[in-house]
């Protein structure tokens, strides 16, 4: 686990961007870091994440071609996508990469990480962003496969 410098939520390691405040991992150097404050800061109430087991799900629904429909539930609110075996939706195709794609649930919505330099997605046919919010019903391509992304319930309500 690491910590980010900003917020001080803990990340992953593997993570390229802190799920809290959106900060970008590698934009600062290891003595710019170093400089500051990394005590955790406290947290006003309507600030507070919800735990991953009480996440609002989405789903995905992958589509190839005329081949049927398959739905992929990401009950805690997170999904990996890529070419090797160890992620949640596995799509062995070329342009794929191994670990190519982040797909999570935020109080704002759905979100997609790009998880590589080279890693390419469209959202509803435009070139996707590093970072990019997922609305209900948009469609990510992901070589020749179309993900249409399903949100089960609204955004959390303040009060969750």
């Amino acid at each position: 686990m690491k910590r980010c410098p900003i917020c001080g939520a803990h990340a992953v390691e593997e993570a390229n961007t802190c799920f809290e405040c959106l900060y970008r991992f590698d934009t600062l150097s290891t003595e710019d870091v170093s400089k500051l404050d990394l005590r955790p800061r406290a947290r006003r109430p309507e600030e507070a994440v919800p735990a991953p087991a009480t996440r609002r799900s989405f789903s995905v629904e992958l589509r190839r071609g005329a081949a049927r429909p398959h739905c992929i539930d990401a009950p805690l609110g997170s999904l990996y996508i890529g070419r090797a075996v160890f992620n949640d939706l596995v799509i062995d195709e070329e342009e794929v990469l191994r670990r190519h794609a982040h797909l999570y649930r935020l109080r704002q919505g759905v979100f997609m990480e790009l998880l590589s330099a080279t890693a390419k997605a469209t959202i509803n046919g435009q070139a996707a962003t590093h970072l990019s919010l997922i609305r209900d019903g948009d469609v990510v391509g992901l070589g020749s496969c179309d993900l249409l992304v399903k949100q089960e319930s609204g955004p959390p309500s303040e009060q969750d």
